[in-house]
């Protein structure tokens, strides 16, 4: 529709971070299920693996496919133009907005678990939030969202520099 190497890295990202919910949901459910004469500890522990497993999506499908459609663009294999520039800003307007109220909501439950130790919000207290916490889901959306929120800010920046230069690399 736009033609942008950037809008591309982006709608990978979208999918992957779609699926990558649902594979924390997974996470959070089954790791509440109840202790078994076969799992006498229970399930708790399998949160750590789904976020493990999200992280791997994340970095492995939408970072490769990234990666790739970049390098074509880059090589010259694939001829790109940008068209409807105005719908890229709308869009990635659209996706800073969702980043940043998900970060947000994150950041909410994080800075929680802080002050339920009685501890003010200081970035050594986040520091040792972000060591100690049992909540991995949360800290999987917080890193998650930030780094959506930086590739967003240079998507943007990329594609206005194409679109004012005329350049696409």
């Amino acid at each position: 529709m736009t033609g942008s190497t950037s809008m591309w890295a982006e709608t990978y990202h979208s999918f992957s971070d779609t699926f990558n919910q649902v594979l924390l949901l997974v996470g959070i459910r089954t790791s509440k299920r109840q202790v078994t004469e076969r799992h006498p500890l229970g399930y708790g522990k399998e949160q750590f693996f789904w976020s493990f497993i999200v992280a791997t999506l994340i970095f492995g499908i939408s970072g490769i496919l990234s990666l790739e459609q970049g390098f074509s663009s880059l090589l010259g294999t694939k001829s790109h133009h940008l068209e409807n520039v105005t719908i890229t800003y709308i869009i990635l307007a659209i996706s800073f907005v969702f980043e940043a109220n998900a970060l947000r909501i994150a950041f909410r439950i994080f800075k929680k678990g802080i002050e339920d130790r009685g501890e003010k919000l200081t970035f050594s207290s986040m520091r040792t939030e972000f060591k100690e916490s049992k909540d991995t889901s949360i800290l999987t959306v917080i890193v998650e969202d930030s780094a959506a929120l930086l590739g967003i800010a240079i998507a943007t920046t990329a594609v206005f520099l194409s679109d004012v230069t005329g350049n696409l690399i």
